[in-house]
């Protein structure tokens, strides 16, 4: 059995918690059975290997990249938030205009809820 630690928007840790990190991996203190996974978007990526304060590069070259395609994701992507618009009452539209939304919001299903909570689901 192993155990996995997320860290989701990796972008955003701290300079001296990505030093400490690789202190970690370069002393094998890490044991064989534990696993790290560092979430990034494409812009969290430009700005974890931007990071002016630290050299970066040594984490990210000790590192495996697996980019997940969000292709085929935009209709379950509507399908969900029309569903989550019925039950707060925000919806007014047909499924077409949820499956636009999300190709709007780049599949960014956090912007979709949003703009559903800002009412852009209700009739006009």
């Amino acid at each position: 059995m192993g155990k996995a630690y997320i860290v989701e928007e990796a972008h955003g840790l701290r300079s001296d918690s990505v030093r400490e990190l690789l202190l970690h991996v370069d002393s094998r203190a890490i044991p064989k059975h534990v696993v790290w996974v560092f979430t990034l978007t494409l812009q969290g990526q430009q700005l974890f290997e931007e990071l002016r304060e630290i050299d970066s590069g040594p984490l990210l070259s000790r590192c495996s990249q697996l980019n997940l395609s969000c292709q085929g994701i935009a209709p379950l992507f509507a399908k969900r938030a029309r569903e989550i618009a019925d039950r707060e009452n925000l919806n007014g539209r047909p499924e077409s205009a949820y499956l636009k939304l999300v190709n709007d919001c780049k599949s960014n299903f956090r912007a979709v809820l949003q703009a559903i909570q800002d009412g852009a689901m209700l009739p006009p």
